[in-house]
């Protein structure tokens, strides 16, 4: 490392231990102005974020997965059966074009 490198790297270290420091004493000192004693809060005690909205949203978006995914099991299922009577058309269709005709 070059000497300006250095110093760049102790000013940084140094600046970091005064705003810890500065932090350390902001904090007590906010400790020490906030109140030892209960006081009752005054007036009735109202939500910042309603739930309502939020429980509405989070249900509709479960059941929205919940549906898709039994709407796609029921589709896939669909696809499998027509699958299965296409197969069994065409293996129908082999057996009568080999039985030996008579």
């Amino acid at each position: 490392m070059t000497k300006n490198s250095n110093l760049v790297v102790l000013a940084f270290v140094a600046g970091l231990g005064l705003a810890s420091a500065s932090l350390v004493h902001a904090q007590e000192d906010a400790a020490e102005q906030r109140a030892t004693s209960f006081q009752s809060v005054q007036g009735a005690v109202t939500e910042d974020v309603p739930g309502a909205p939020l429980l509405v949203a989070a249900y509709a978006l479960i059941w929205a997965g919940v549906l898709g995914y039994v709407w796609r099991i029921a589709r896939l299922q669909a696809q499998g059966m027509a699958q299965l009577a296409e197969l069994a058309r065409q293996i129908e269709a082999q057996g009568a074009a080999q039985k030996p005709r008579a």
